[in-house]
């Protein structure tokens, strides 16, 4: 048994609306049904989740053969009401290779390995075994600690500075969030970003990651500070909900905040899925006055060719890269096309994650103009 549940289906209903999405979940359907083989059995469960039963599957390799076409079939993109839509798949995997196992069990074991797909960075399928049910109790778990924790106000935000190669001087600061959580002390974003995504409480966590940056950039504005820029990361389902542009505006009403001293980093995967809506979501944070980062910049290039319509003042290079920079010729290319491209776009360019002497040296002969990491500074 494999159960599918669609990646960012609730964010790509939401923007483009329910017309589009059922036709979304038509189109998978009909995707799924050109796939199957004889003797198999597909069926739409509710809302974006679907089954497949798999007749004649000796092992393991059989039902990853499948998964994998399937994902493939459905990341294929899609037109949809003027649109070009593209999601993904979770995919979890049962196998009953007695086939005694009761169905209503299996399906519960597919669906608990979708959770641990899904947890383990999405667009991917996992094999139950029995860690997965304890992972998918863990997660639950999580989930009501973070709300919480949200309405508790149990986060704080720590800033990394992010100097210029030229001056070695600071020219902005990063807000990074971290969870006070009572028993497991303090916890990194990639304890808890993921769910917090997943259940869209990264909504109202959003929103006072924004607000209380923007409050700390003023307040260290009014200290004299009016060189630094605060950098806040927007996540895929705050670009592409209709209310954030205007959330934006309050926020900097609110705070007192220049425009122009706030740098919005939302990252290639947020605009690649759905890049009309993120380019109209970035050209009004423009007109505000906002600055935008393309954040992870070279991890898949898929944004190159939107690159002369983003409003775009700053390329952040994948923390990938800038690892074997000063080790691999081919990493160390790469970066110095991003440098060349960003320069004839004229466009700033970060590198993040600098952690040695070596690294720094070599970005610069690029000509990179900013770095951000544990070299030059750990967030605080």
């Amino acid at each position: 048994v494999l159960f599918i549940d669609l990646d960012h289906f609730k964010v790509i209903n939401d923007s483009l609306g329910h017309h589009s999405g059922d036709q979304l979940l038509i189109a998978t359907a009909h995707r799924l049904a050109d796939g199957l083989r004889e003797g198999d059995v597909v069926a739409r469960l509710g809302g974006d989740e679907f089954a497949l039963v798999l007749a004649d599957v000796h092992d393991q390799h059989d039902a990853a053969g499948v998964a994998t076409r399937i994902q493939a079939a459905i990341s294929a993109p899609l037109q949809i009401d003027g649109h070009e839509v593209s999601t993904t798949a979770s995919i979890g995997i049962a196998l009953s290779l007695l086939g005694e196992d009761m169905p209503a069990e299996m399906l519960k074991r597919a669906d608990l390995a979708m959770y641990r797909a899904k947890a383990r960075g999405k667009a991917r399928h996992e094999f139950f075994d029995q860690s997965a049910q304890a992972d998918q109790m863990a997660a639950l778990r999580l989930e009501v600690e973070l709300r919480q924790a949200i309405a508790s106000g149990q986060f704080t935000l720590h800033y990394q500075p992010i100097l210029s190669i030229a001056t070695r001087e600071a020219t902005g600061v990063e807000a990074l969030v971290r969870w006070q959580h009572p028993q497991r002390g303090l916890l990194a974003p990639g304890d808890f970003i993921q769910i917090a995504e997943e259940t869209g409480l990264i909504v109202p966590l959003g929103e006072w990651i924004l607000r209380i940056g923007c409050r700390q950039a003023q307040a260290w504005r009014a200290a004299g500070r009016t060189d630094l820029r605060m950098a806040v990361n927007v996540s895929v389902t705050q670009i592409l909900d209709p209310g954030f542009v205007d959330l934006v505006r309050r926020v900097l009403l609110e705070t007192g905040l220049p425009a122009q001293a706030l740098e919005l980093e939302v990252s290639e995967a947020a605009i690649m899925s759905d890049p009309e809506r993120a380019l109209e979501a970035l050209l009004a944070l423009r007109l505000l006055g906002v600055s935008i980062a393309l954040d992870d910049f070279g991890n898949s290039y898929a944004t190159l060719g939107y690159l002369r319509r983003l409003p775009v003042q700053t390329f952040k290079i994948d923390r990938a890269l800038v690892a074997r920079v000063d080790a691999d010729r081919n990493d160390a290319a790469i970066v110095s096309a991003i440098v060349a491209l960003a320069n004839v776009l004229q466009i700033n360019v970060v590198a993040k994650c600098v952690e040695s002497a070596d690294q720094l040296e070599v970005l610069a002969g690029h000509g990179c103009n900013e770095v951000q990491g544990y070299l030059t500074g750990r967030p605080a």
